[in-house]
């Protein structure tokens, strides 16, 4: 698979996820931040190494690592790593995403929506 159908094919599914409005703001591990969470799933857990604003939602630039609970497992495993500038604890802007030895840059218009 090319890098330019791998960016289209991951927009398209972020465009669908938003359009559907499925969703939902997530504390991270620590308690003390909200990020969005497109797809909600039993186990996943979050860490944001940006700032936050005065409500607890992520802001600024900054790494949002997820993890998952993977079957069979005492402790959830790293799922990916996100980098780039969050409005309202959703990305704004240019991500850079790393997932399974894999390195892709979205666009991503889903801040305040």
């Amino acid at each position: 698979m090319t890098g330019r159908l791998l960016f289209v094919c991951v927009t398209l599914l972020v465009l669908v996820d938003v359009a559907r409005g499925e969703g939902t703001y997530q504390r991270t591990r620590n308690g003390r931040t909200l990020v969005w969470n497109d797809r909600p799933k039993p186990g996943n857990e979050a860490t944001w190494s940006g700032g936050r604003n005065p409500e607890g939602y992520a802001r600024g630039f900054g790494t949002l690592i997820w993890y998952t609970k993977e079957t069979g497992s005492a402790k959830p495993a790293l799922y990916a790593r996100y980098w780039g500038n969050m409005i309202g604890g959703k990305f704004n802007g240019p991500v850079n995403v790393h997932s399974k030895k894999k390195s892709i840059t979205q666009f991503s218009t889903t801040a305040l929506g």
